[in-house]
């Protein structure tokens, strides 16, 4: 009796945000690990914070079984969670293996945790924002977390629509997608997802499926373009026509020089909290979704006022420059 730790009731904070714990705790001695028997409840509690991840849930977990067995189970639902960490589009020239691309959500390697065995569903409803230089959407989930502290396995699906993906020279609008974790290989998930954009007098439509590892884009266009060339346009901001008549050693220094400028853009902004929205993040310029009539690409910028009030300026089709106030209102 004298070796066993009953918790009748400790309340704290986490973020600002209250969380209970009660319970017993049974202290080792020779011969017995220890046992713990925890139920922890929170409200909106902040579970991770650092650089690039933040995540805020309502959560009801118990923790118990011999401590060097331990079981997690209950349930977690995600009140928010911002992730802001940049992407690489062209990869880390590290020369990792196919196996190193396979998702691992965290890994615990020693102490208690390591050996702790997870049973806890998982639940999101548009809560989940990815914010980086690649991807600005909000995403929602049912998922469940199994595995060890060491080795935890994902399943379950995450579901998202009306998510803007950044390219070097498009930007594409996913209309829905879905991250499918099978049950067979939960560490290689199944992507799928629909996308659209419109460059240079080109509706394109793109649809992505397939594990993480080796997923296919197929890339369709209205008016119809061959596959090749329409991945080109979607990746280089033109045709091969297009590029030729240009002239290719032209073509590659408007390119490089485009691509240094976006950067020095983002780097004037600086660094600065992804909750917060600083100035530069406001605009959104987008060049040649179409021809102008003297042969001209056509150019937009809009600067984000509000969450449906922008303002906007272009130049047409018919080399006139626009210039107005724009009310956006989204259907879910």
């Amino acid at each position: 009796v004298g070796r066993t730790v009953t918790v009748e009731e400790l309340r704290g904070e986490l973020g600002y945000a209250p969380f209970s714990l009660t319970g017993t705790l049974e202290l080792p001695r020779e011969g017995a690990a220890g046992r713990a028997d925890l139920r922890f409840e929170g409200t909106n509690v902040m579970l991770v914070q650092d650089r690039d991840l933040r995540v805020r849930a309502d959560a009801n977990i118990a923790i118990a079984g011999p401590l060097d067995a331990l079981v997690a189970s209950g349930r977690v639902k995600v009140t928010r969670a911002l992730y802001s960490q940049t992407m690489n589009l062209f990869g880390g020239g590290s020369g990792a293996s196919a196996r190193d691309d396979r998702l691992q959500l965290f890994s615990v390697r020693d102490g208690l945790l390591s050996t702790m065995r997870f049973d806890i569903a998982i639940e999101a409803d548009d809560s989940i924002r990815i914010r980086n230089n690649v991807i600005r959407g909000a995403f929602s989930a049912r998922m469940t977390l199994r595995g060890t502290g060491s080795v935890p396995e994902p399943g379950g699906r995450i579901w998202f629509r009306e998510t803007l993906v950044k390219l070097p020279y498009s930007s594409l609008v996913v209309d829905q997608g879905e991250l499918y974790f099978p049950p067979d290989d939960p560490f290689d998930p199944r992507l799928q997802a629909r996308a659209r954009t419109r460059m240079k007098g080109y509706d394109l439509n793109v649809v992505v499926q397939g594990p993480l590892s080796d997923v296919s884009i197929q890339v369709s266009s209205v008016p119809a373009l061959p596959q090749d060339d329409a991945i080109l346009l979607l990746t280089t901001g033109a045709t091969r026509t297009q590029l030729e008549e240009e002239g290719l050693e032209r073509a590659a220094l408007t390119r490089v020089g485009s691509l240094v400028g976006e950067r020095l853009l983002s780097k004037a902004g600086g660094p600065s909290d992804p909750d917060e929205r600083i100035f530069v993040d406001r605009f959104n310029f987008v060049m040649g979704r179409d021809g102008s009539r003297s042969g001209q690409d056509t150019a937009e910028v809009e600067f984000e006022v509000s969450d449906r009030w922008y303002l906007r300026a272009e130049r047409d089709v018919y080399d006139d420059i626009n210039a107005g106030v724009v009310w956006r209102v989204r259907f879910r």
